[in-house]
């Protein structure tokens, strides 16, 4: 088995990471495209609390390690959220409040 030269390697490896770097480029955008829409807002705002993202996954019982790992994915979508957007927490619950009160839920 031939190993490859490092030159090589370092060469594949730079290509690697910009090949990572354009697919994180391009769901950046994507996910801030997505922002936009007040129906994907209302999605990922129920989303996020369904996930336990905003309070403690322990419930006593057997559930707990999987509402643990519903949280661990609540945390990624927030942090990736948070990426396009730091200020969109709050423009999100106002709109969520207002959302609920015109379809009286």
């Amino acid at each position: 088995m031939s190993e490859i030269r490092p030159a090589r390697r370092r060469a594949q490896e730079l290509a690697q990471q910009e090949r990572n770097e354009r697919m994180a480029r391009l769901l950046r955008e994507d996910l801030a495209f997505l922002m936009e829409l007040p129906q994907f807002r209302r999605f990922a705002l129920k989303l996020l609390e369904d996930c336990y993202t905003f309070r403690s996954p322990m419930t006593g019982n057997g559930w707990t390690p999987f509402n643990c790992g519903k949280q661990a994915v609540g945390q990624a979508f927030f942090g990736r959220l948070l990426e396009v957007d730091d200020d969109f927490l709050g423009r999100f619950r106002r709109e969520w409040i207002a959302f609920t009160k015109k379809e009286g839920l």
